[in-house]
């Protein structure tokens, strides 16, 4: 399959359609070409804008705290069967809020490309994962975010986070990556997006099929950074689903308020429902990607 931009300027986002239907892709269909040469270009402007950034982020809220993610480079194709492969390298989240959510960004996507041909060579790019929830009963989940998160306050998301470098044992000590550790990083970003539905939502990881990659969204709200779509399986009925969730004792509870379920079939007009408005821009992304699917 080509991989095509599709752009919706109205609602802030971009896709790419991975699979050729809702059954999506395994860990098998998709390769991982690390690097860290694939990191982002950064000179000393870039690294004041970051520093100013993250302490004034820090300020107005003390909760967030700063980490190493996987920086999307590039999407490619690979081999015969044009299989997708992700080269990624290095970046953290203090980078990605002083570049993607920075007001610099504009600025650092024009300089980009008009001295590399690449307008997000200045931007951190930390890779995201999401995923629609598919319960019992045919619902999808969605999260109303809470107020203190960085981005998307108060909006509609699906379950949703980062792989996670240090899950990736050895990577961060050990300069020189082999097949073994691109296969690992493979492993870490289907293996991630279970992680946050069981942390988010508090399912239990039993209920869960393995992930299935549908597309990826580029968010123009946050200087076209992108996530990877996943749809995920449940064995559990939504009203059980809203049971567990109620309890809050799950790790990142306080991440959302909320916890509502719309029905699958209404995905096909999502457009025209009462809770589209209400969606954060990359789930837009990511139900344009399941309304192609559904309709070919």
């Amino acid at each position: 399959m080509a991989l095509q931009h599709v752009h919706d300027v109205a609602n802030k986002f971009t896709y790419q359609i991975l699979s050729h239907d809702t059954n999506g892709l395994g860990f098998d269909d998709v390769e991982v070409d690390f690097s860290t040469k694939y990191n982002m270009k950064v000179d000393q402007t870039i690294s004041d804008v970051i520093e100013r950034t993250w302490t004034e982020r820090r300020r107005q809220n003390p909760r967030i705290f700063d980490g190493l993610k996987f920086r999307v480079h590039q999407l490619d194709q690979r081999g015969r069967h044009r299989r997708p492969l992700f080269r990624l390298g290095l970046t953290s989240y203090r980078e990605y809020l002083g570049t993607n959510c920075s007001d610099q960004a504009p600025e650092l996507r024009a300089r980009g490309q008009r001295e590399h041909g690449n307008p997000q060579i200045y931007l951190s790019d930390p890779l995201g994962v999401g995923a629609f929830v598919l319960t019992d009963d045919n619902k999808f989940i969605l999260l109303e975010r809470s107020h203190w998160c960085s981005e998307a306050q108060g909006l509609l998301d699906g379950p949703g986070g980062h792989a996670e470098p240090h899950m990736v044992s050895g990577l961060l000590e050990n300069p020189e990556v082999d097949r073994s550790t691109c296969d690992a990083i493979r492993s870490e970003i289907f293996q991630s997006i279970t992680r946050e539905i069981v942390d988010e939502v508090n399912i239990p990881k039993c209920f869960l099929s393995e992930p299935r990659l549908l597309g990826i969204v580029f968010n123009h709200t946050t200087a076209w950074r992108c996530s990877l779509q996943f749809i995920v399986k449940c064995q559990l009925k939504s009203d059980e689903i809203l049971k567990r969730f109620k309890v809050q004792d799950h790790p990142e509870a306080d991440e959302s308020t909320n916890c509502i379920f719309v029905d699958e079939s209404s995905v096909i007009d999502a457009t025209s429902s009462d809770w589209w408005d209400q969606l954060a821009p990359a789930s837009k992304g990511a139900y344009a990607i399941y309304q192609q699917l559904t309709t070919k």
